[in-house]
């Protein structure tokens, strides 16, 4: 019979869990590899004022710039880009190396347009990464960029690998929640018309016929009936086909309501009560049941929602046709 409601419900609920936790642990890995690359970043900025003149030429600047040049770790810098598919840029990053420890030894440069220039390839390169922190000069090892700055910046990334994970736990996580939502709005609509999962032994008479079951979800305007066996249902498909109209009684010990049948659906049979229950006697029929009871999505079979509503005029109008056949008859 498939799963449960509960495990459906659940299986939603983990589904999207899942996805949020994946995205948290990839912007997390983020959050690692940016911070990894502060220390060129520091020494990026630190170069952009010496080649726009903002940085005084001084022992302090050298000092400074040799500083940020020690922090760096070029060789983890260049494996990081090969991983991300970036290793043809690392030239640009010598490029800065080279120039500035130059500086920190001279205090000068030979060519300023070439550090201007090789500066703004460097930023370019940890914009990839990191996105707009770096051209801002305002990323920060501790307190850290925005998260939101990390996914954006996750989804600027040229690296194909990240961007297809990234689609796959965004639609996972679209998948999740909508099946969450179906789930939720169905349970909700099942508490408020008090539909219930229960397991009653019960059985229907029609036509001096006996048909032993259970009534396994019951609500104010019906219960569903599944069938001791396939034998018995099948009996109750050839009844169903008869061209004459037949009383149907739902009987619950020495209680008994009467009901129209609404077919067979693969294992059950929906029963609509010609008239609607009381609150008072649905709990007499739940306390009966063999089973905790829960809150059930629906009495009848699953339909599509354009169906829906002709559906439901049509089971209206047969219970109708057969309150006025039993009137008729008694």
């Amino acid at each position: 019979m498939g799963f449960s409601m509960t495990a459906r419900l659940r299986f939603s609920l983990l589904t999207l869990a899942t996805a949020l936790l994946l995205l948290l642990w990839m912007v997390g890995s983020a959050f690692a590899e940016c911070g990894y690359f502060k220390p060129l970043s520091d020494l990026t900025a630190e170069m952009r004022m010496v080649a726009t003149g903002q940085a005084p030429r001084s022992t302090a600047t050298a000092r400074r710039v040799a500083q940020h040049v020690q922090n760096v770790e070029f060789g983890e810098v260049q494996r990081r880009l090969q991983r991300m598919s970036l290793s043809a840029q690392f030239h640009y990053i010598e490029q800065l190396a080279t120039i500035a420890t130059e500086y920190s030894e001279t205090m000068r440069t030979t060519n300023q347009v070439a550090l201007a220039r090789t500066v703004h390839n460097v930023e370019t390169i940890l914009e990839q990464i990191c996105g707009s922190q770096f051209k801002d000069r305002s990323f920060n090892s501790e307190s850290g960029a925005s998260g939101e700055g990390y996914l954006i910046a996750m989804l600027r990334s040229d690296n194909d690998i990240l961007q297809i994970s990234l689609l796959f736990i965004f639609l996972a996580g679209v998948i999740g929640l909508l099946i969450l939502s179906k789930h939720t709005l169905e349970y909700a609509t099942g508490l408020w018309h008090h539909k219930k999962i229960c397991r009653v032994p019960a059985s229907i008479c029609g036509n001096e016929q006996t048909f032993l079951g259970n009534v396994t979800r019951a609500g104010l305007d019906g219960v569903r009936f599944e069938f001791d066996s396939d034998v018995v249902a099948k009996r109750l498909t050839d009844l169903l086909a008869s061209s004459e109209f037949i009383h149907f009684d739902l009987w619950i010990d020495d209680d008994n309501w009467p009901v129209f049948v609404d077919e067979y659906h693969k294992f059950f049979s929906p029963l609509y009560f010609l008239t609607r229950l009381t609150r008072k006697k649905l709990a007499n029929i739940l306390a009966r049941s063999t089973r905790a009871i829960q809150d059930a999505p629906s009495i009848g079979h699953k339909s599509t929602r354009r169906n829906w509503h002709a559906q439901i005029a049509q089971r209206k109008a047969s219970i109708l046709n057969a309150s006025r056949q039993r009137a008729g008859s008694g």
